[in-house]
């Protein structure tokens, strides 16, 4: 059996092939289909957490703003309602006394958000206004029937939004009683237009709906006085909704549950093509107000196309690896050991641009980027760390009398015995020449001493043999440690600073930073 399938793989490769490539096509592009809609949803559902969390805290934030501002328009009625101007108007209305209580009320709409106020008698009528001698004012008016000032006559504070008595502007009223001896003299009124209050929504996506529902402030004309879904206007009688909102209908805001792909909780506003993130924060201090977001998320329209793309992207991809599939194999097998040799020889090449290719040991370039990065580590954690420089001393007197080769196996000599000496958390590099810097990590400056002072000891103790005899090499040494705020330059011009001393001093010899310095015989 499987004889004959080898035979009939090797007479018709592009037939079997074409067979198993529409199998595996069959088999793929559905599960295709899935993985491109689950990585769409998902991404979907990603980015619309991260809009709902911004636009949520934003939406606080102008609660928070919203509820300032009514809690000073709420008190402004209340202070107005205890000046003795107004109450001794009341009480005794006189020509001056009214005049003296329009002043007032003008000074203080001058000075504050409100855009008019009205002082009410007890039966209704306007006695003064911030209005008074403007054509259109409301002195001798009489508005016993708005609920502002049923509330405020019965002894409570009073709020409601409603449109002006003769100029048909909407706002906001906030009404307090003008008490005396336990008994109401009459009602103090502030109004602030809608459009006053309009611009302290600086976010277009915000709309405020009163307490039955209807969206009385919205940058967008086309979101204003409309009822939202399961709104109690949509069921107030057009005698009501005349009376409130000076129309005898309210048009209802259509939010329609978005479908998958697209992520739950999005609307499409007004049979629109654009999903809506619709958030409500519900404020008891905003007196029946709600203050929502409606938040287009336009990226989302194009979902419907980018699964589409994701399907194409991942089935063609599937399909393009499964027909290449041996192909890649070969390669790859055929590669591996490339592959191999170049890792080999980059492993090389990084050792020989980090080594000093005389000594052996760290180059320049090493050196100052673990310098660096130990000297970072050392500021954030407040962990040791000491720098030592260390030079030969009259190695330019050992390469002009002995030759080159001499000065070369100095060095080589000067690195094995270091290297022999530290661990191996530490780090030695030659810097240049004779110089050469040793790096101490998590060690204290007053524990250096001690290993510096050993390793000059052992290199002035090794001869090194040259023609004709051997000689002594011997090295100073200059070392500091990190100091709060260092920086590489600061931290190695200090261990510069104490090898130079050492070197003044009479080479040979261990330097700490402050020209502290330890001279051979004092160990």
């Amino acid at each position: 059996m499987l004889t004959r399938l080898k035979r009939r793989i090797q007479a018709q490769p592009i037939g079997f092939g074409c067979a198993v490539f529409t199998l595996l096509a069959v088999c793929w592009l559905p599960l295709a289909w899935y993985l491109a809609r689950s990585v769409v949803n998902e991404e979907a559902e990603r980015y619309v957490v991260l809009v709902k969390a911004r636009r949520a805290s934003e939406l606080n934030r102008v609660t928070d703003n919203l509820r300032g501002r009514f809690d000073y328009l709420k008190a402004a009625p209340e202070i107005i309602a205890h000046t003795g101007e107004i109450r001794r108007a009341l009480q005794q209305p006189s020509r001056d006394a009214i005049d003296t209580g329009n002043r007032y009320l003008q000074m203080y709409v001058a000075r504050s958000l409100a855009d008019t106020l009205w002082v009410l008698d007890r039966s209704g009528k306007v006695l003064m206004g911030s209005d008074a001698g403007q054509p259109d004012n409301l002195i001798g008016t009489h508005l016993p029937q708005r609920q502002y000032f049923v509330d405020a006559i019965g002894g409570l504070p009073g709020m409601q939004f409603s449109y002006g008595t003769r100029t048909g502007i909407p706002g906001f009223f906030f009404s307090a009683p003008i008490m005396a001896d336990g008994m109401v003299l009459g009602v103090v009124v502030l109004k602030v237009k809608a459009s006053t209050l309009d611009k302290v929504i600086d976010d277009s996506d915000l709309l405020i709906s009163d307490v039955f529902g209807v969206s009385v402030l919205a940058r967008h004309e086309a979101l204003r006085m409309r009822a939202l879904p399961g709104a109690a206007a949509l069921s107030l009688s057009a005698e009501m909704l005349q009376h409130l909102y000076h129309r005898n209908a309210v048009q209802a805001l259509r939010l329609v549950p978005t479908q998958k792909p697209l992520p739950q909780g999005l609307f499409f506003l007004d049979g629109g093509a654009t999903p809506y993130l619709f958030l409500t924060n519900h404020d008891p201090q905003l007196n029946g107000l709600r203050v929502h977001m409606l938040v287009p998320i336009r990226s989302l329209e194009a979902l419907p196309a980018q699964q589409r793309f994701y399907f194409g992207l991942i089935g063609g991809c599937g399909l393009l690896f499964g027909a290449f599939g041996l192909l890649v194999a070969i390669y790859l097998l055929r590669t591996r050991g490339l592959s191999r040799q170049l890792a080999l020889a980059n492993r090389e090449l990084r050792q020989q641009a980090d080594t000093d290719f005389l000594t052996g040991c760290a180059n320049r370039r090493k050196f100052d980027r673990r310098f660096a990065s130990e000297l970072a580590r050392s500021l954030r954690y407040g962990s040791p760390l000491t720098l030592a420089l260390i030079d030969i001393d009259h190695f330019k007197r050992i390469n002009d009398v002995h030759g080159h080769p001499v000065g070369d196996a100095a060095l080589i000599q000067l690195v094995d015995l270091i290297q022999q000496g530290i661990r191996e958390t530490d780090q030695l590099g030659r810097l240049g020449g004779e110089e050469f810097g040793l790096l101490l990590p998590q060690t204290e400056i007053d524990g250096v001493l001690a290993l510096l002072e050993r390793l000059r000891k052992q290199v002035e103790q090794q001869v090194l043999p040259v023609a004709g005899g051997e000689i002594v090499v011997t090295i100073s040494i200059g070392y500091a440690a990190v100091r709060p705020g260092d920086d590489v330059a600061r931290l190695r011009a200090r261990a510069d600073a104490a090898l130079y001393a050492a070197k003044q001093g009479g080479r040979n010899r261990v330097c700490r930073e402050a020209n502290d310095i330890i001279a051979p015989d004092e160990i």
